[in-house]
């Protein structure tokens, strides 16, 4: 959570008295609206520019609460049931810097490690934006990460193989001579149909910083960019209620 705070007495002070009494009411509509621009706008952008590839969960991880209308707060979210909570893995970058690697999620380490695919020792699977697959808050929910890992381990093992319409996973490049059809990732097919690409493998952790990333910094631009703004519109429209 971050403080920081602005001075409106020069604005208040052109303002009658009467005018005066609509402050408290345009103050809390502009920290909504701020918030909501901040959070859907400004952050992702600029999460964009200081990660690579980072997916939909992690834009959409900063969210504020309004406490009145001289106070709002802007965190990272941690209320994860299951996975890996957005301020596991970025509030130490956001506040140490000390490295240019994030948190790696459970699969990845788990691929790289454990899946016995020697090739994929230095590749990290990002999940396919375009993937058909159940998806909670923009990202790939648990339950089809267990049915990839399990798929996995049968392909590991040699069982390839499956019965009747169920998918059968593969990974390419995994050991020896690649095996299954399409380019380098992880997939699944059906059948004879054509594999549906699931993961992309990519040579760099994708949460992996190009440049530091300063929660602070990022929120006090965009408040310095819009929150003036803001309230000079929301004061407006406050006041004409009255007039």
């Amino acid at each position: 959570m971050i403080e920081l705070k602005y001075d409106i007495s020069k604005l208040v002070n052109r303002l009658s008295r009467l005018d005066q009494l609509a402050i408290p009411e345009a103050q809390k509509k502009t920290f909504y609206k701020f918030g909501f621009v901040h959070r859907n706008y400004d952050m992702p952008k600029y999460m964009s520019k200081v990660f690579i590839a980072p997916v939909p969960f992690t834009l959409k991880s900063v969210l504020y609460k309004v406490y009145d209308e001289n106070r709002m707060a802007f965190f990272i979210r941690k209320d994860v049931p299951k996975g890996n909570a957005p301020a596991k893995y970025l509030y130490p970058l956001a506040t140490e810097a000390k490295n240019r690697t994030a948190y790696e999620t459970k699969f990845s380490y788990w691929l790289r490690n454990y899946s016995g695919f020697d090739q994929l020792r230095n590749r990290y699977p990002i999940p396919y934006e375009g993937a058909n697959v159940k998806r909670r808050s923009g990202r790939m929910v648990g339950s089809e990460y267990t049915r990839v890992k399990e798929g996995l381990k049968k392909f590991a093992s040699g069982g390839g193989k499956t019965k009747g319409n169920a998918y059968r996973y593969y990974a390419t490049p995994s050991k020896g001579k690649p095996r299954g059809k399409g380019g380098q990732g992880i997939f699944r097919v059906k059948g004879k149909g054509n594999p549906e690409l699931l993961f992309t493998l990519a040579k760099v952790q994708s949460t992996q910083k190009t440049a530091k990333f300063d929660f602070k910094f990022a929120t006090k631009q965009s408040a310095d960019k819009h929150l003036q703004k803001i309230f000079n519109v929301q004061l407006k429209r406050v006041l004409a209620k009255y007039k």
